[in-house]
């Protein structure tokens, strides 16, 4: 569990006014803050349910590195938000899912998703606790998977986690700290030639605790330090190298959280962070990361998000441009790298990806979209890599 906290500003009232926003620019988020679907409520309880249903391309069907086969198929994505409109406390859930079925390429189906949910409970005006939970499902090529070369299927792997934080903000300062518990495992992937490959030795359990401390001696600069550790403990004492993969690792931040209007806001800092195995034979790693995240507003129709996260097997970036042309036209821009070190061994990988959406509004509940996406993966050593360019027109529909 790495601490990187992320600043959302929230929206603006009708009629309010925001620091260095013009009055004209008010006007026109508020006309297009109108436009957003109000969802369904059912007492206490609001609901946003969608359905992206789109048609797609793509010229590498299999994700490989030579022979790539083109192929046409179907998207469909829903999207279910919950939140509560309790006077005290509050409860969200976020539900997405992403299955694509391509013609005459049944093994080429994906399917992902991810619950996630909180429940904020005020304890009293200056302490509040929070329960986590999150269950996801995510899939990789074989290729750029931790399983034989001959693997014909697509590596499934599964998240469920659980944690729990108390806060309490005393003066100036504001202290928080937390434990979980996550769960990853995988699941078998089909071979060339008949038989399967037992992942078993992929599995791990995480438990996590954490803290953090901020001072609030300012509205606008607020230091942060925040710690945490964490064990990997595997299902099995070996791997199919005969390598103890078990591990713990310790990180400390320092930074600030930077607050400007409805202009910009971010968090950033340094991160030294250390990992230890424990098998001498794999690479203990230690070092210095930078960490942010960041959510810039240079006018009232673009908007900014960048982060940065070190991690001790992974170091990502990511960046996201919005940027409306008019009332009913938006377009989205994104990009992503990810490096990767497998547990301790030297084999390390590059994954880029960028793409972008263009989506006109039809109405309160109907959108057209139009976008790209394109992938890289960059393997060290002599592992081959391969590159992914999806199409898709479709629409949404959000209530």
């Amino acid at each position: 569990m790495w601490w990187c906290v992320l600043i959302t500003p929230g929206r603006v009232a009708l009629g309010q006014a925001v620091e260095g926003v013009p009055d004209k620019a008010v006007a026109s988020i508020e006309k297009r803050e109108a436009q957003v679907p109000l969802g369904l409520r059912a007492g206490v309880f609001e609901f946003y349910p969608a359905i992206e249903v789109s048609a797609v391309h793509t010229n590498n069907v299999e994700q490989s590195s030579s022979d790539s086969v083109a192929a046409a198929g179907l998207k469909v994505a829903p999207h279910l938000k919950l939140k509560t409109n309790w006077v005290r406390h509050e409860f969200n859930l976020e539900a997405t899912g992403e299955r694509i079925d391509f013609i005459d390429h049944p093994d080429a189906a994906t399917t992902e998703g991810e619950v996630a949910g909180s429940l904020r409970i005020d304890i009293r005006r200056d302490t509040e606790a929070k329960l986590k939970f999150v269950a996801a499902q995510e899939q990789s090529a074989a290729s750029a998977s931790d399983v034989a070369d001959t693997a014909i299927d697509k590596l499934n792997e599964y998240e469920f986690g659980v944690s729990g934080e108390l806060s309490r903000y005393s003066g100036r300062f504001g202290g928080t700290i937390g434990a979980g518990l996550t769960r990853i495992s995988y699941g078998d992937v089909k071979l060339a030639g008949g038989g399967k490959e037992d992942t078993a030795d992929l599995n791990y359990l995480e438990p996590h605790a954490g803290f953090a401390v901020t001072y609030h001696g300012s509205s606008k600069v607020r230091p942060l330090i925040a710690g945490d550790i964490s064990s990997r403990v595997y299902d099995l004492k070996t791997d199919e190298d005969g390598l103890e993969r078990d591990s713990y690792a310790v990180s400390l931040k320092a930074g600030a959280q930077i607050e400007s209007g409805r202009i910009w806001s971010a968090t950033a800092g340094l991160q030294y962070a250390i990992r230890t195995y424990k098998d001498d034979a794999l690479s203990d790693f230690s070092g210095f990361g930078f960490f942010a995240n960041a959510v810039w507003r240079p006018s009232e129709l673009t908007g900014i998000e960048f982060s940065v996260e070190p991690g001790t097997t992974a170091h990502a970036g990511e960046i996201k441009i919005t940027h409306e042309f008019r009332e009913y036209l938006k377009a989205q821009a994104w990009g992503s790298a990810e490096y990767s070190i497998s547990n301790g061994v030297d084999d390390a990988s590059l994954t880029l990806e960028w793409g972008g959406e263009l989506s006109y509004r039809m109405g309160q509940t109907l959108w057209l979209l139009a976008g790209v996406d394109q992938t890289r993966y960059l393997p060290q050593g002599d592992t081959q890599g391969y590159s992914e360019t999806q199409v898709k027109a479709g629409l949404r529909i959000a209530r």
